[in-house]
């Protein structure tokens, strides 16, 4: 007669499932949003490294190229204060991503923490119907035991 492991913490074990898979979730998606920022700004400086070199290949070829030194320079400029904005922007994106990771760690630190109490009791109860199967075998050996004895 098989009996049916019942926790009595089940729905809760599902619900700190659930929010842990929000939390990782959450956390994807916030780290998403930094990887974007990085590649954002990689672009940046690389926009600045291009805007160099064509400075210095127009600064070769010589001639009349100051106006578009100087339009070069002016972006150069421009492009410098984007890429401070961009940087703090990669700080607060960065603490939000901390922020999540911290929550995803404490959900899946309670998460498991019920999973192993759910494990402890499973474990239990599988010992106790050991012990009581091997009582009634004990008892029934005793009985026809005694039986033959008679």
């Amino acid at each position: 007669m098989p009996v049916k492991f019942k926790f009595p913490y089940e729905k809760l074990l599902d619900h700190r499932k659930t929010l842990e898979e929000v939390a990782r979730k959450e956390y994807s998606v916030a780290r998403a949003a930094v990887d974007d920022a990085e590649t954002e700004l990689k672009a940046m400086y690389d926009s600045i490294s291009d805007s160099r070199q064509r400075a210095g290949g127009l600064e070769m070829a010589g001639g009349a190229q100051g106006p578009a030194l100087t339009m070069i320079g002016d972006f150069i400029s421009g492009q410098k204060v984007r890429i401070e904005r961009q940087r703090q922007k990669v700080r607060e994106l960065l603490t939000v991503a901390e922020q999540k990771q911290d929550a995803l760690i404490e959900a899946a630190k309670e998460h498991k923490t019920l999973q192993k109490l759910r494990e402890r009791r499973l474990k239990e109860l599988k010992r106790l119907l050991k012990k009581k199967e091997l009582k009634e075998v004990d008892e029934m050996v005793t009985s026809r035991f005694k039986r033959e004895d008679i």
